[in-house]
């Protein structure tokens, strides 16, 4: 990957120094937020998951997402009972688990 440096483009790399991690959001102040707050004028909760079974999207050349229940009686001797989960998926499929770095450049 070309950074926009290397081709001349302008370019926020290092603008925060070298171990920086938030990027432009050091842009962000207290200030910004409040004055984004007070433009909502209704509330909607738009979910942004989608269902984890195999049956769920996923590219053809992978395989489909495997979930695991196990339960198993606790050894306190109090009737307790546990369970645990083991889900297997790719993270491209189902509920996309990514971060905003996706494609980055060097370490």
């Amino acid at each position: 990957m070309i950074r926009p440096e290397e081709r001349g483009a302008p370019s926020n790399w290092g603008r925060w120094g070298a171990d920086d991690q938030r990027g432009t959001a050091n842009l962000l102040r207290d200030v910004h937020v409040a004055q984004a707050a007070a433009r909502v004028t209704r509330g909607k909760v738009y979910p942004l998951n989608a269902p984890v079974s195999p049956d769920g999207p996923n590219l053809p050349t992978r395989r489909p997402t495997w979930h695991v229940v196990t339960t198993r009686e606790r050894v306190s001797g109090n009737n307790d009972m546990s369970a645990d989960d083991v889900i297997m998926m790719h993270t491209h499929g189902t509920t996309h688990i990514d971060a905003l770095c996706h494609i980055y450049v060097g370490d």
